[in-house]
């Protein structure tokens, strides 16, 4: 197994003292080691997993299920239910709060040092890895409490169950309210909003993006990408726009007093909040000076001073006033996943968007060494097999041995021109998109 698979990193030191045997060159570290005897480790993991059984049994699941193994594909044969939005606790509300503030003092020393928080400690002096340190430190606290927001009732926990697994750097993950396939036919539920839905009858969760390899920070940085290249695609798309702003008054109007954990809530925003800007290292991609070319298009074509906009529009043609309506509906839009917010969670209408309109992210952004200077080499070597499966196996065997500088060129050749795009990027493929009004002509004749 390579050294950076899960269940090297999950088991490494504990498949050593068993006398588990392993293939290591010369002057490898422990860290660096080819373990050989996969049903050795897979046990070893099973056993350690196992520890954590009785704690997650306490909470009062159905079930629970250890397994190293759980893959996305996997957990498409499982329904599932979600927890329900509750208030916390005074001091728990107090102790976030105090967090908060602790990141904003953080941040703005991350950023007096051009740094997000995510880098690697071998890349750091070592004031500056233990000031990234401490920020990954309180962003895990911050999560911990926010996790306390949401809960799943006793109701939700006789009928699902919890799985104890691994995430894709090894990493114990623990995934709860999962309908096991037996019991799905009976969850009828049918929200598009990360709850359990049938399509042709069978029960999938919807949701559940995995973005637990990117930090807060390049998480948000690659939204604001995403949030631009949405803009300039949903601007050449009048029936589309109509659609996002109809929406979007509606959900205003008539559902403004209607309180729900699911109720939906819409990616444009006609009280309109600016998404925050791109980093200096992503200021440049093709996404967001397309929108910057779009917004100073329409600036220099309206009148100068709000006082003769009205006019301007009364004496406009509708197709202008409908070409307007579009840049703004676009305008409008924000898909970005801010650092305060929680992680693991995407902006459904986005995606409803995203896939209405058949956007192509990798048309607006492509991975470069600024992406992969933010991210582990183990994470580079699972790009790198993910892209471009074994014709570049050999490449992400080698990553290890490679300093950062060589490791990240080594990726971005290897991943370069085939569409890779990290998870956040991704549009979920469970609704097809919207033909254009003249695509449907062509179809109707």
């Amino acid at each position: 197994m390579h050294p950076t698979d899960k269940l090297s990193h999950f088991i490494r030191e504990e498949y050593l003292a068993a006398g588990g045997a392993y293939e290591s060159d010369l002057f490898a570290t422990r860290e660096q080691v080819y373990l050989i005897d996969k049903e050795l480790a897979y046990t070893l993991a099973e056993q350690k997993l196992e520890g954590k059984r009785e704690a997650i049994a306490a909470e009062g699941w159905k079930w629970i299920t250890v397994t190293p193994d759980f893959s996305y594909q996997t957990s498409h044969h499982y329904g599932r239910v979600y927890p329900e939005k509750v208030e916390l606790p005074a001091g728990d509300q107090a102790e976030l709060d105090r967090f908060n503030t602790e990141l904003e003092t953080l941040t703005a020393q991350l950023e007096e040092q051009d740094l997000y928080g995510d880098e690697d400690a071998e890349d750091l002096t070592e004031a500056q890895a233990a000031l990234v340190e401490s920020y990954k430190r309180v962003n895990s606290a911050i999560e911990a409490i926010q996790d306390r927001e949401d809960a799943y009732t006793d109701e939700q926990k006789a009928t699902s169950g919890a799985v104890i697994t691994l995430d894709h750097v090894g990493e114990i993950r623990i995934e709860r309210g999962l309908i096991a396939p037996q019991d799905r036919a009976a969850e009828t539920r049918t929200k598009d909003t990360g709850k359990v839905t049938q399509i042709d009858g069978e029960t999938v969760a919807t949701k559940e993006v995995e973005t637990s390899t990117l930090s807060a920070a390049l998480t948000e940085d690659l939204t604001v990408q995403r949030t631009a290249a949405l803009a300039v695609e949903l601007a050449k798309r009048p029936d589309v726009a109509i659609l996002a702003t109809t929406y979007s008054l509606a959900l205003q109007h008539f559902y403004s007093g209607y309180y729900d954990a699911s109720k939906p809530i819409s990616a444009v925003q006609i009280k309109r909040e600016a998404p925050p800007r791109a980093s200096d290292e992503m200021a440049q991609t093709p996404a967001i000076l397309a929108l910057a070319s779009l917004e100073a298009e329409w600036k220099e074509r309206l009148p100068k001073t709000a006082a003769d906009l009205w006019d301007w529009c009364a004496s406009a043609t509708p197709e202008t006033l409908l070409n307007l309506l579009t840049v703004l509906t676009g305008l409008s839009l924000n898909a970005t996943q801010q650092r305060h917010e929680k992680r693991h969670t995407r902006h459904d209408n986005a995606d409803q968007i995203a896939r209405a309109i058949n956007c192509d992210m990798t048309l607006h952004w492509q991975p470069d060494a600024a992406f992969f200077r933010r991210r582990s080499k183990a994470f580079m070597a699972d790009a790198i097999t993910e892209a471009s499966g074994d014709s570049y196996s050999a490449v992400a065997k080698g990553l290890p041995k490679l300093g950062k500088a060589d490791a990240i060129e080594a990726t971005v050749a290897a991943v370069s021109g085939r569409s890779w795009l990290p998870t956040v990027l991704r549009t979920p493929e469970n609704v097809a998109p919207i033909s254009a009004p003249e695509q449907q002509m062509e179809e109707a004749a």
